[in-house]
């Protein structure tokens, strides 16, 4: 796993097993998909801020931790 510093995403887009995440500031035009597990999806809606960290694995970013979630 490559992790990242832990950050603020917000949710852009909720799917059954993935989330779009983006910069909650809008400092930049990046956007990544995060895999979850499929009952992770039910439990967050869009424009939430999740702070966490995110971790590289074969291939595919996923949440490796999670401290807190700002709902909006």
């Amino acid at each position: 796993d490559i992790q990242l510093e832990t950050g603020h995403y917000r949710i852009l887009q909720v799917q059954r097993t993935s989330l779009l995440l983006a910069d909650p500031l809008g400092l930049s035009e990046s956007h990544m998909r995060v895999k979850i597990p499929s009952a992770a999806g039910r439990l967050v809606d869009e424009d939430w801020i999740l702070e966490c960290r995110l971790g590289l694995h074969e291939g595919r970013w996923m949440i490796t931790s999670l401290q807190e979630i700002h709902i909006q």
